[in-house]
């Protein structure tokens, strides 16, 4: 018998005999990863079932088989779980509008940039979110953007005001000066940064309330760090990532650098995971 783990929600949600099939059946043994993309073979190395709800049973209590999707991965990659595949990014944003999430503005504006950190105990798996992606020059002041700032830090998260050289070298593949001691990040206490199916995600404040939710690529290494460290390092601030006819292509670095100077950075490390309809995951 192969060996392919099944979660107790999944394994209620598909039956036994889908299990069994799954774990007999000679047309199931090679599989496309979940998770990683890669290729596998549940007759020489363990892998989970992942159960993908989608069209709508996310909202149905009775998660019809209809609904569900199955697919198997990698036991290294992903645990077996069941996730939502149908969670738009709207109805994520706009979920935000209750408790912390209320004082912010704009979110859905908010662009993105991913990137792994490296560390002493592999890759830790960075988010970037831009609140003025189009901002020409540092010296223009944004309400908005001092509201949010504050928000956010009021919320729990810290000021950063130096950027390590690690993440100098994970953005734009350089860090100058000899290597130093590991850059301390603070930790983003009750923060979570969710997946939902292979394309969606939110980060939700302390509260549980959703900040910003939206739909991006999430290349396969880096949804392979949050498997396995469990942890996302968030930064949050005004930092200009594209370039203006005002303001031509700048090292990010260079960016980060002056958005924690403008104190208009902040960020720590959060809880990263799957968002599972109706419970944590």
């Amino acid at each position: 018998m192969r060996d392919i783990q099944a979660s107790a929600d999944v394994a209620g949600m598909v039956g036994t005999e889908t299990l069994h099939r799954l774990r007999h059946s000679p047309d199931d043994g090679t599989f496309t990863c979940w998770h990683c993309g890669g290729r596998g073979d549940a007759n020489t190395e363990p892998a989970t079932v992942i159960a993908e709800l989608g069209d709508g049973a996310a909202r149905d209590a009775t998660r019809t088989a209809a609904h569900v999707t199955l697919a198997l991965a990698h036991a290294e990659c992903s645990p077996s779980q069941v996730v939502s595949t149908d969670a738009a990014p709207l109805a994520l944003i706009e979920s935000g509008t209750v408790g912390m999430a209320a004082r912010l503005a704009g979110a859905e504006l908010w662009r993105t940039m991913l990137a792994d950190l490296p560390g002493p105990d592999g890759f830790l798996p960075l988010l970037l979110l831009d609140v003025r992606p189009d901002m020409a020059v540092r010296s223009e002041s944004d309400e908005q953007t001092t509201r949010n700032v504050a928000a956010l830090l009021s919320m729990g998260l810290a000021p950063i005001t130096t950027i390590g050289r690690q993440l100098a070298h994970a953005i734009d593949g350089r860090a100058e000066g000899p290597d130093s001691e590991p850059w301390p990040v603070p930790r983003a206490t009750g923060w979570r940064l969710e997946l939902s199916g292979r394309r969606v995600a939110r980060l939700t404040a302390p509260d549980g309330s959703v900040v910003w939710g939206r739909e991006f690529d999430q290349p396969f290494p880096w949804r392979r760090s949050i498997t396995r460290t469990r942890r996302c390092l968030v930064l949050i601030g005004a930092v200009g990532l594209y370039p203006t006819a005002e303001r031509p292509f700048t090292r990010i670095t260079a960016l980060l650098e002056q958005a924690a100077h403008a104190g208009e950075l902040v960020g720590g490390l959060a809880e990263a995971g799957w968002y599972v309809p109706g419970g944590a995951s």
